[in-house]
């Protein structure tokens, strides 16, 4: 490599952004971020990474309405209990159906 007087050497630096178009619209997406998850690899990254993040996203949802986030905390668990409940009394329902005799 040569260099002349006046030029500088040429540095190729990894390009931090990226830029795609799509339709009309061009998104510049970000190649390099400090908020990249990393996968899983230990337990002490749940307790370093994982937590903190999301710690720091319900705080900041409780921050906007508190109202609303008990609301969206409540909703999600009936969520997560309905189907089970669902499937219990129908187990109950159809086991006492079973049970009974029917006479004509």
């Amino acid at each position: 490599m040569t260099l002349l007087p006046s030029s500088k050497p040429v540095v190729k630096t990894k390009k931090k952004f990226s830029k795609l178009e799509l339709g009309v619209w061009r998104l510049t997406i970000l190649n390099d971020s400090a908020y990249k998850l990393p996968g899983i690899q230990s337990p002490s990254e749940v307790t370093t990474v994982l937590i903190p993040l999301f710690r720091r996203a319900f705080g900041d949802m409780y921050a906007i309405s508190p109202v609303m986030f008990h609301l969206i905390v409540v909703t999600h668990l009936w969520r997560a209990m309905e189907e089970t409940m669902s499937l219990y009394f129908s187990n109950r329902l159809l086991f006492f159906v079973s049970k009974c005799e029917f006479r004509a």
